[in-house]
């Protein structure tokens, strides 16, 4: 199954999967541009739905060896889901892995940062994490709601 996640979050970034996942995945995604105009996405949590599958898609711009993401969709073992790197960032590179989930999905995760658990500064929401601390929370079909919402709103 690790390699198998690895080898779909390759192909999905590369654009070779056309069939499962539109080629310019994610369109919702707000882009923004580095000091040295290269393409990037905003950090944040984003989804897309396909042929009732959504595609949600973690964006994270950190300065890093290797980032994970661990959470109660894979029984919180961040080896599973390894994101990769895009690209250069203002903090250091931008990371970024898709996965697909039910819409009615609702998601709690943490990123996994060179050993270590970091909650994710741009989570949509939060909840408890039982530690002290807090672990994003995505409930998939609101995360859809806003950025149909916002894609609308844009456009007139």
């Amino acid at each position: 199954m690790k390699f198998t996640v690895v080898i779909i979050v390759a192909a999905l970034l590369s654009g070779a999967c056309a069939t499962s996942v539109p080629p310019t995945f994610p369109v919702k995604a707000p882009v923004a541009t580095s000091p040295q105009k290269s393409t990037l996405l905003k950090p944040g949590v984003y989804a897309v739905l396909k042929d009732h599958q959504a595609w949600v898609t973690w964006v994270l711009d950190i300065s890093a060896v290797q980032v994970g993401l661990g959470g109660d969709f894979e029984h919180w073992d961040p080896a599973k889901v390894v994101l990769l790197s895009r690209t250069k960032s203002p903090q250091g590179e931008q990371w970024s892995v898709t996965l697909p989930f039910s819409p009615r999905r609702v998601i709690f995760y943490k990123y996994y940062v060179n050993g270590m658990w970091k909650e994710d500064p741009h989570a949509p929401l939060t909840a408890n994490d039982g530690f002290g601390g807090h672990e994003g929370k995505v409930v998939v079909a609101e995360l859809l709601a806003q950025q149909d919402s916002a894609l609308t709103t844009s456009t007139r």
